[in-house]
């Protein structure tokens, strides 16, 4: 099994879209672990409070997921986004800066939560380029509870999109001077992650998935992933 940690809903559609395609046709089983599935931010949708947002990005996991039947699969955490704890709208909760208490009580209950996992296989996480708090926690739980050996880590998408040199100098900031990288999805569809990044129509313009399905072509219609180079 292939795990992949999304901080919300769209996150790893967003990122791993053609890897998820490759995985799946090659018949890999991916479970995909929702972590903050509680919101507040449907920026492109009508749609207010709590109950309804979650419910339609619910949904809109629900239309990601059908083309792949049991081969993908999701589990929801039910954890509260930034928004919801100690953050406002401003994108307050982009920072590189000391986590706030909210930010360290999901810390303790995540790192309880993935300890007590007996996932096999490779785990996949965010790099958490852009410095979303919600990506910089599943991030660094990830680094806490699993060994280097098999952790990748995807650029976060629409955030890292054209951002290649940015994004590897990110990379060495948390993985070391000299971390490697591969490619993912070449063999997968792109018209499949633009329909994959469709599904997720609260979240991303047609800007925005022009810009992600630009940033595939500038890695050969392939998704770049990265390790500590110890692993």
């Amino acid at each position: 099994m292939i795990t992949v940690l999304s901080p919300h809903r769209d996150d790893a559609a967003f990122s791993l879209a053609l890897a998820i395609q490759s995985w799946t046709a090659a018949g890999e089983i991916v479970s995909v672990v929702n972590v903050f599935t509680r919101s507040i931010y449907a920026p492109l949708a009508d749609v207010e409070g709590e109950a309804a947002i979650s419910a339609l990005r619910r949904d809109e996991d629900t239309r990601f997921q059908q083309p792949f039947g049991d081969a993908l699969r999701f589990e929801d955490l039910g954890r509260g986004e930034a928004l919801l704890r100690d953050y406002d709208g401003d994108d307050s909760f982009i920072h590189d800066g000391p986590l706030s208490s909210g930010d360290a009580v999901e810390v303790a209950w995540l790192t309880e939560r993935f300890a007590t996992w007996r996932h096999e296989g490779p785990v996949y996480a965010p790099l958490a380029f852009g410095d979303h708090v919600d990506h910089r926690i599943v991030r660094d739980v990830a680094r806490q509870v699993w060994p280097a050996d098999r952790l990748w880590f995807y650029e976060d998408l629409p955030y890292g999109c054209g951002a290649i040199e940015a994004l590897e100098l990110h990379a060495q900031k948390v993985l070391g001077a000299t971390p490697t990288s591969k490619l993912l999805g070449a063999d997968a569809s792109l018209n499949g992650k633009f329909e994959a990044l469709r599904s997720y129509a609260s979240q991303a313009s047609m800007g925005d998935i022009v810009a992600m399905l630009s940033h595939a072509k500038s890695h050969g219609r392939a998704e770049r992933v990265w390790a500590a180079a110890s692993r």
